[in-house]
């Protein structure tokens, strides 16, 4: 049997390569996982994903429709990861920006706003904000609460506005866990941090794909899982 050859996430050549991303993120070495901030997926993915331009490596799925989404297949759907949270770009649909109820047409169930938007800052910059919602199995308002999470993530305003003043087209990036995931129960690590796969300045890549001499403020999205490196 052949032995499977991983890579270091500061691997430069390895990133700047011609795989897809599923497979770069696949031959990542053991014991790292690709879990951004808040701040960062807004910085370095969605404001990029809104004003089209090239996005550094992710594993954020485009969908039409979250709502859709049965999160108990999301493993058979969208494959196994190992941070055990899976990431999608979504159009932002304005019509039911302001409900509390999301139902899916295909989905035996429905998600549910939980408390008030939350405001995701860095630095003293408002850079977005955070809805929560719960799903529920059945039809609203009498479901069986899941214990499945979505955290639907929007831009300030003041980002979705190009140079030229011509609105794009708007977007949103979603996060969906279980609440057993242990990486959101612990709270290893918090949003008003960068979070970072190595502590060592020197390993730190940047987002944009550069060494620490780049021009990016935010580190590359990777988190140190220690149960994993043998």
């Amino acid at each position: 049997m052949e032995k499977q050859t991983y890579y270091s996430p500061t691997d430069l050549k390895y990133y700047n390569s011609q795989i897809s991303d599923d497979e770069y993120f696949k031959n990542i070495s053991p014991g790292y996982i690709f879990h951004p901030s808040d701040a960062q997926l807004i910085v370095d993915y969605l404001i990029p994903k809104i004003k089209n331009e090239k996005l550094p490596r992710n594993l954020i799925k485009v969908i039409n429709d979250i709502y859709n989404l049965n999160p108990e297949k999301l493993a058979d759907d969208y494959g196994v990861n190992r941070a055990e949270e899976w990431f999608f770009f979504m159009p932002k649909d304005r019509e039911c920006e302001n409900e509390n109820i999301r139902n899916g047409v295909a989905v035996d169930g429905y998600w549910q706003v939980i408390g008030d938007d939350e405001t995701i800052q860095k630095n003293d910059q408002t850079l977005g904000f955070r809805k929560t919602f719960e799903f529920y199995k059945g039809n609203p308002p009498n479901g069986d609460k899941t214990s499945w999470i979505m955290h639907e993530i929007r831009a300030n305003d003041q980002h979705n506005v190009a140079d030229d003043d011509l609105r794009l087209e708007d977007w949103i990036v979603c996060r969906v866990y279980h609440e057993e995931n242990r990486w959101k129960k612990e709270e290893i690590w918090s949003d008003a941090d960068d979070a970072i796969w190595n502590n060592d300045q020197e390993d730190v890549m940047c987002a944009n794909g550069s060494d620490n001499n780049g021009d990016s403020d935010l580190s590359f999205p990777f988190e140190r899982d220690n149960d994993l490196i043998h």
